[in-house]
This record gives C-alpha cells, sequence and structure tokens, in this order.
C-alpha cells in the first residue's frame, strides 16, 4: 500500500491524536460526573476523521468519492443520532450503502468476499439475539441495518487488507451500540462501541491515501 506524503503525516497525526483525546473526554467525562460536553465531543471526533478522509484529496477516482460520501453520512449519523436513533440509524444505513459501492467499484476480489459470505451466520444469531428485544417498526430498521452492513464487510473483504480491517472494527462496534440500544442500557457499552467506532472510521478515512499515493508513485514512473 502507498504512504501518504512526507507533508501530510503531520497533519494525520494531528487529528488521529485529535480524535482519540475527544473520544477518551466524551467517554470518560461523565464518570468524573462532568456532564454537557458529551455531543460536542464526540462530534469533534467525528469531524476529526471527516477531515482526514478530506485530507486525502478523495476525489480523484469514483470509488473514493463514494467512500467519503459515506464517511459524510457517518458524520450526519453521529450528528442526529443522540436526539433521535432512527433518523441516525438510517444516516448509518445510507453510509453503509455508499461504502457498498466504492468497494465494489474499486474492482473486488471475488475469492475473498466469497468467503466473507460465512459472516452471514454471526450476523443471523445477532438477529435471533436483538430481535426479541426491539419493538414495533424497529424490527425492520434492525433488520434492514444488519443486512446492509453484513453485505459492507463482505463486499470489504474484496478489496484492500486495512479496508477490510476498518469494515470490521466498524460492524463489531455496532453490536455494543445494539447491545446498548436495546439490550443493556448500562453506558458501559459507550467505553467500547465509540473507540471502536472512530477508530474504524479513522482506518476507512486513512485507506483514502492509497489512491493519492499510488497515482503520485505511477506519475513519477511515467516520468523516468
Amino acid at each position: 500500500m502507498g504512504q501518504p506524503h512526507a507533508s501530510s503525516r503531520s497533519w494525520i497525526a494531528t487529528l488521529v491524536v485529535l480524535t482519540y483525546v475527544a473520544v477518551a473526554g466524551a467517554v470518560l467525562l461523565p464518570y468524573a460526573d462532568v456532564k454537557g460536553w458529551t455531543h460536542l465531543l464526540l462530534m469533534t471526533s467525528s469531524t476529526g476523521f471527516l477531515a482526514l478522509g478530506l485530507l486525502a484529496k478523495p476525489w480523484r477516482t469514483a470509488s473514493d468519492r463514494w467512500m467519503l460520501g459515506g464517511l459524510t453520512f457517518c458524520w450526519l449519523g453521529d450528528f442526529f443520532g443522540p436526539s433521535n436513533f432512527a433518523l441516525g440509524a438510517g444516516l448509518f444505513l445510507l453510509a453503509h450503502v455508499l461504502f457498498v459501492i466504492a468497494f465494489i467499484m474499486s474492482c473486488l476480489n471475488r475469492r475473498n468476499s466469497l468467503w466473507a459470505t460465512l459472516l452471514t451466520l454471526p450476523s443471523l444469531g445477532i438477529l435471533a439475539w436483538l430481535l426479541p428485544q426491539v419493538e414495533g417498526s424497529m424490527r425492520v430498521l434492525v433488520m434492514a441495518y444488519t443486512l446492509v452492513i453484513t453485505v459492507m464487510v463482505i463486499t470489504a473483504a474484496g478489496t484492500r487488507q486495512l479496508v477490510f480491517i476498518g469494515a470490521v472494527i466498524f460492524y463489531v462496534s455496532d453490536i455494543f451500540v445494539a447491545r446498548w440500544r436495546f439490550v443493556d442500557h448500562d453506558p458501559v457499552n459507550a467505553l467500547i462501541c465509540y473507540p471502536l467506532y472512530y477508530t474504524a472510521c479513522l482506518i476507512l478515512a486513512y485507506s483514502l491515501f492509497h489512491t493519492n499515493a499510488t497515482e503520485v508513485s505511477e506519475k513519477k514512473s511515467e516520468l523516468a
């Protein structure tokens, strides 16, 4: 995988540190009885991964543009989700749809995606665990979301390894989001789901530097 240009590395490090410091504050300050800062800190973290994606200049290829769109919808889900869970979940569902399009357009390795279809088994198990805890129309949303995020991870398996790792971490983080929402309302879930989620988004955003670095390398080869 190509590496980002040296001039970008300090910005990458700054955004990564900013994201993790903000998310650490968001999940830990409530335990110190400091309240009212959670949403602002989480949105700071969300802006960190979105800025990282933009730093990669992801408008050079269609797949990168779709990936940036997915990250943008994640940001929107973070913004609206705390006040309207269904709206937030719907925005994240759309984010995963955009990720799927991005992964398909980046030339899938069908063999890798084929073995990743085994992920449908744990997804079915998760639905069997969750649905008895979910009421009314939310069941449809939970089933649709589970389907789409499963497809997202399956298609990610056909791309680069880093992207697949990010997709799997995203999948695991959402298990804890679902647990927090529908099964056990203990805020300790935040200590798990938020760090995992922001790690996943940072990985997906960082993966956008691959296209940029590869193009620079190809241009140098042409000039040689």
